[in-house]
């Protein structure tokens, strides 16, 4: 997402996978978003924080971010999921 947002301009257009078109800020909100779930993933894993309370608290809901949650403990104690 931040090499994404390098290469636009106020009068960019991105073509996201899903979805309408969208303008930078869009894809710059996305980018905070993701940066904060991965933060959040990175201190609960550290604080041995059970994935479901982690997820709780991410910025996309419970449902939508426990999978990002799971892999991202997997990633981080070097296991693969």
């Amino acid at each position: 997402m931040a090499a994404l947002l390098r290469l636009t301009t106020p009068a960019t257009v991105v073509v996201p996978g899903h979805g309408a078109p969208v303008g930078p800020n869009f894809v710059k909100g996305q980018h905070e978003e993701l940066a904060a779930l991965d933060w959040l993933i990175r201190d609960g894993h550290r604080d041995g924080a059970p994935v479901a309370s982690v997820a709780a608290k991410a910025p996309f809901g419970p449902d939508a971010a426990r999978a990002a949650v799971r892999r991202g403990y997997a990633e981080l104690s070097g296991r693969a999921e």
